[in-house]
């Protein structure tokens, strides 16, 4: 528990009154529920950490970065949960002794399963990312267990479809199954990243043509589930540069006539940034030009030189564009 910047009071618990119902009391702690508690726990994690030669990062307030005669070692914070990596066994040690003068501090060992993604390492030591598990209770979820496999997340021909379309009667279940793809789509599986961007759009008035296809998307992940995605390459002899990998259609939407733009940035051959997102504006931009590219494109590039101050930024348009 975090020491309270402010005064907070709260009634008696029960069972532990005194002196009647006109008492409260109050805090010298924070609880765990309190409105302010996770502001206060950050706090206090972020001067412990900055106590121990840590640094925050700019652009990503949970990434912490420490440098030590040319070792590195970084902390990946997520409310009470610490990823830390290190160059060098003996900094992780360091930190357990550290934090542990400060704070209860749990080691869960190696890391396996984090908010939800499974981790495993390849023979090269490379870290191999996925969401089996995930995808298997969704589909559960949506009665999808032993659904048709399919070869492709979304039909290429269902933006240009003209006819008339039933309404989807329940559309709490649309709007469920596009959460589930889109925290897929977010944190393992960029390769649904278009068909959940262009599905979204749907969630205010879905028809019975829209959640077929987001059964298309499930039966894709369910014949593609052991799927993993490799963070980082022993063999990339480009791997010393951030790289950027941009492109969009021409006026893809055919009710606007705005392009979707994609895009996929790689650091030390690993993929760390991904998104496919519409256009705001139908000026027929091209990738590169798009507002949120170039906004992207400052962000993972500033992250990556907030942790190592060399990194170098190639950016890869494709040529039909």
């Amino acid at each position: 528990m975090s020491e309270l910047s402010h005064e907070v009071y709260m009634q008696q618990p029960d069972g532990y009154q005194q002196s009647g119902d006109n008492l409260v009391c109050k805090l010298k702690k924070s609880l765990y529920g309190l409105k302010q508690g996770a502001n206060e726990w950050n706090k206090k994690l972020h001067a412990i950490l900055s106590a121990n030669d840590f640094n925050r990062s700019e652009n990503d307030p949970c990434l912490y970065s420490k440098e030590h005669d040319g070792q590195w070692m970084y902390v990946s914070v997520h409310v009470d949960d610490l990823v830390a990596a290190a160059t060098n066994e003996s900094m992780i040690t360091t930190f357990e002794r550290q934090m542990n003068e400060v704070l209860v501090l749990k080691d869960l060992g190696n890391l396996q399963y984090y908010l939800g993604l499974q981790l495993e390492r390849d023979d090269d030591g490379i870290f191999l990312l996925h969401q089996k598990s995930y995808i298997q209770k969704k589909l559960h979820e949506f009665q999808l267990d032993d659904c048709r496999p399919s070869n492709d997340p979304v039909d290429p021909g269902y933006q240009k479809r003209q006819e008339v379309h039933e309404s989807m009667m329940n559309k709490e279940v649309y709007r469920r199954a596009i959460a589930s793809l889109q925290y897929l789509a977010t944190n393992s599986r960029p390769d649904i990243a278009v068909g959940t961007s262009i599905l979204a759009r749907r969630v205010s008035s879905p028809t019975v043509a829209d959640w077929t296809e987001v059964n298309r998307i499930f039966r894709y992940l369910s014949h593609t589930k052991d799927m993993k995605l490799k963070l980082g390459d022993v063999n990339d002899q480009c791997n010393k540069r951030l790289i950027g990998f941009v492109d969009a259609d021409w006026g893809g939407d055919p009710d606007d006539r705005k392009s979707n733009t994609g895009y996929l940035f790689k650091y030390l051959g690993a993929p760390i940034s991904w998104s496919s997102k519409k256009q705001t504006g139908n000026h027929f931009y091209s990738a590169p030009q798009c507002s949120h590219c170039k906004r992207c494109t400052s962000y993972s590039n500033s992250v990556c030189l907030s942790v190592r101050p060399s990194v170098r930024l190639a950016l890869c348009q494709n040529d039909g564009t």
